[in-house]
């Protein structure tokens, strides 16, 4: 299998890596969508973003407010529990702990 497509669709919904984590930035012409990897999801719609993610160590997980967020409160959550989070230019950064999480950005 060619690796084009997959390297395309990363791309597309804006999947790269940081010096110390993931940043999750779509460049979709719509914020709803859903994405599987084996060890990534991503859920997203104008008022929430979520997904899994499985990695072996602690790493910082940045994502793309969606617009129905914008100025609003934010609740985020890893495996259920608040975490601490910024803000800075529509990109909310949290921790996330090694192994597989559920993460989910969404109105506070």
């Amino acid at each position: 299998m060619h690796a084009g497509p997959l390297r395309a669709l990363s791309e597309l919904v804006g999947v790269e890596g940081t010096r110390d984590g993931i940043r999750i930035a779509p460049r979709l012409p719509s914020e709803t969508f859903r994405v599987r990897w084996p060890r990534l999801a991503i859920r997203s719609s104008p008022a929430a973003v979520e997904g899994e993610i499985g990695m072996a160590a602690p790493f910082a997980l940045e994502v793309l407010v969606p617009s129905g967020l914008a100025g609003r409160a934010l609740a985020v959550t890893v495996n259920d529990e608040r975490v601490a989070a910024t803000l800075a230019d529509g990109i909310v950064r949290f921790a996330v702990p090694g192994g597989r999480a559920a993460w989910r950005v969404a109105g506070g």
